[in-house]
């Protein structure tokens, strides 16, 4: 059974691990973009509540009141900064890693065959 088994597991390693260089193309371009757009604006929005949750600590800290700007405390172009910051330095970083990754290869010079 075991025997059955190890050819199997060595190709999906070597699937995994990426024997040779992964191959660019343009839809893996176009999704790559998109993952990395949509985890930037997560991140922002991930950081604007970080802000907003160490903007309430301050003021409850100094016994100060709150100013809700519709339900929220911080104001509301706040918000939609921090998505848009996020989105944008996610594009940036995922045209970078692409570049470095897909295009350059430079994990595989280095790395060798990651065996």
């Amino acid at each position: 059974m075991l025997s059955l088994l190890l050819p199997l597991l060595k190709m999906e390693f070597d699937f995994m691990f990426h024997t040779t260089p992964p191959t660019p193309t343009k839809p893996k371009k176009v999704i790559y973009l998109v993952a990395s757009v949509i985890l930037g604006s997560l991140l922002g929005f991930i950081l604007y509540d970080l802000v907003q949750i160490l903007h309430i600590y301050l003021l409850l800290k100094f016994n100060l009141s709150l100013t809700a700007y519709q339900d929220k405390p911080l104001w509301p172009f706040l918000h939609d900064i921090f998505f848009v910051l996020g989105a944008v330095g996610g594009f940036f970083l995922g045209k970078f890693w692409w570049q470095k990754v897909y295009i350059e290869q430079v994990w595989w010079r280095k790395g060798g065959n990651l065996k």
